[in-house]
């Protein structure tokens, strides 16, 4: 699209939708209603020729308990010159209260017009707040890609740092704890609508599940 756009005149984005069955595309048969057209909400990114990926970053927490937790984030970073470059990746894990709890910054050297994923391991976060239905803490993984001295990019990751185990004998635990997990199978219509959903119309589903008891 790039070569297209006039940046300082208003553009035109045209989108066109087909509804034709496609054997290569599920669903191909069975009970199921089919669905077409645009059924949410469409986003226009612009970004720099070195950038995150959309979806590009995996973040996992390798050690998980109520005194300490570590984590990892593999960033998958996009080059879109067609020569190499060498960026610094800097990682900072922030609170809710804003507090940066864990920072780290590497070197990567990115392919041209390709991909480069950098994986970092974090240092130990000292007594985290532990996330759950009940105290949903959630902490900010901010990632900024910087092309010498100049900022490129910054992408912004939610995660709650939480562990949970199985028993076949006591059930469910999560964060060292038995849990009864109580909720409801929901498809995705509504009434007039259809298919489609907005940001409102799922945080109002989700608000009247909880307020019913649900905690999945």
């Amino acid at each position: 699209m790039t070569p297209a756009l006039r940046f300082s005149e208003e553009n035109v984005l045209t989108v066109r939708v087909q509804n034709g069955w496609d054997a290569q595309i599920a669903p191909r048969a069975g009970d199921t209603v089919f669905m077409n057209g645009l059924n949410r909400n469409v986003r226009f990114i612009t970004t720099q020729a070195q950038h995150v990926d959309w979806f590009g970053q995996a973040i996992t927490t390798p050690e998980v308990s109520h005194e300490q937790a570590s984590l990892r984030v593999a960033t998958e970073i996009k080059n879109r010159d067609s020569k190499s470059v060498s960026c610094e990746v800097v990682v900072e894990v922030m609170d809710s209260d804003g507090n940066t709890v864990a920072s780290t910054k590497d070197g990567a050297t990115l392919v041209p017009n390709g991909g480069t994923t950098v994986t970092q391991d974090l240092p130990t976060i000292n007594t985290p707040k532990l996330w759950s239905p009940e105290t949903p803490h959630l902490y900010d993984v901010r990632t900024h890609i910087y092309r010498g001295k100049q900022l490129v990019d910054t992408y912004t990751e939610r995660v709650g740092i939480r562990w949970f185990e199985f028993s076949r004998e006591q059930g469910f635990f999560l964060n060292g704890e038995p849990y009864y997990l109580w909720g409801y199978n929901v498809h995705e219509d509504r009434a007039g609508w259809g298919f489609s959903g907005t940001d409102a119309g799922m945080y109002r589903d989700m608000k009247l599940m909880k307020e019913a008891g649900a905690n999945v």
